[in-house]
């Protein structure tokens, strides 16, 4: 389901961009996300899928798709134009870490059974939640890079490049 939301929603996320700025969309995204870990607290041994899973599901997916776009962006907008390759791989690398470390923290909370296997789930989505607030909040103390309205079609991966006399030069 999640990458289906994310087809749909990062244009809309990037119209939102070129509208408001990027901090809309990261607050926003960084909400429904934490909205999302908030209401699978819900999910129990009673739960069913319609009224308790799959609307955590849904707010998980629909956050994160509205503030990948603009984070991806503000990250490679934030540094020079000659290190956007650089910027793009410490993105890519936090990430992955980041998937692991949940894995990682999965395996542990599957490992329970009956009513510790929800004490376990419970916990982790607490912390996600409180993750969420606080990188939610970020957004208000992080410096945004320029705007970015067009980067020609003829840049591959949206780089911008300096031209060759103002290499080197901070602008």
């Amino acid at each position: 389901m999640d990458a289906r939301l994310n087809t749909v929603v990062s244009p809309l996320a990037g119209m939102l961009c070129r509208r408001f700025g990027r901090r809309l969309p990261l607050f926003a995204g960084g909400t429904v996300v934490t909205l999302g870990c908030t209401m699978a607290l819900r999910v129990g041994p009673n739960a069913t899928y319609w009224a308790d899973i799959f609307p955590s599901i849904l707010l998980l997916a629909l956050g994160m798709s509205l503030a990948i776009a603009p984070l991806t962006t503000l990250v490679l907008t934030s540094v020079e134009s000659n290190r956007a390759g650089t910027a793009s791989g410490v993105n890519s690398a936090v990430s992955r870490a980041g998937s692991l470390f949940a894995i990682a923290l999965l395996g542990g909370v599957l490992q329970q059974g009956g009513p510790q296997l929800f004490a376990g789930f419970h916990m982790a989505m607490a912390v996600a939640a409180v993750a969420c607030v606080l990188s939610t909040l970020a957004v208000f103390i992080i410096e945004p890079g320029p705007h970015v309205d067009f980067i020609p079609r003829d840049r591959p991966f949206g780089v911008r490049h300096q031209k060759a006399g103002n290499a080197g030069r901070k602008q």
